[in-house]
């Protein structure tokens, strides 16, 4: 009978080599997936951005197109004036603002670009995998991506063998 309860209060080691080589397997597996997870979430971001801005100059290319359907006062003076050099004999010329892209002679793209709502910023001033902060690179994370990621993960293996093996009994030799 004493000899049961001593069993159940030996601690087996072999657990200790378990988790240590189950968490540098995980590790390795782990950690470069989560930088590949954060780097593709930059992209998504920036592609988002990039779909963002480009539906807002559909939608102004869009309303131009509508406005020049409609045959829309405004718009159809403004462009007998900048693409064909007529202005209606009532109206008296004004400056151009040429160097700002403001005046008459400024290109329909350059108008349609104005309407929109940050036409400075491209894509909505997302760079590609900028929006997102770089992972801290600490040791643990060099390893798993370094050249050694394979050696730690033999070594974890390793780990959890010795972990798996039976434990040697204190028995009488001979």
């Amino acid at each position: 009978m004493e000899d049961m309860s001593a069993q159940r209060r030996h601690f087996d080691s072999g657990w200790l080599f378990i988790l240590a080589g189950g968490a540098m397997i995980s590790a390795m597996v782990l950690i470069p997936a989560a930088d590949n997870l954060t780097q593709l979430q930059g992209r998504r971001d920036h592609l988002q951005a990039r779909v963002n801005a480009e539906t807002r100059r559909l939608e102004a290319y869009g309303s131009f197109y509508d406005a020049l359907n409609r045959e829309d006062p405004m718009l159809v003076r403004r462009l007998a004036a900048s693409e064909l050099n007529l202005i209606p004999d009532d109206a008296e010329p004004v400056a151009m603002l040429e160097e700002t892209g403001d005046g008459l002679d400024a290109s329909i793209d350059g108008w349609i670009e104005r309407t929109l709502d940050e036409p400075g910023v491209e894509y909505g001033g997302v760079a590609g995998g900028e929006a997102r902060g770089e992972p801290r690179v600490t040791v643990l994370r060099r390893l798993a991506s370094g050249g050694s990621r394979l050696w730690i993960m033999i070594a974890g293996v390793a780990a959890v063998f010795v972990g798996l093996l039976p434990p040697m009994r204190g028995g009488k030799s001979g």
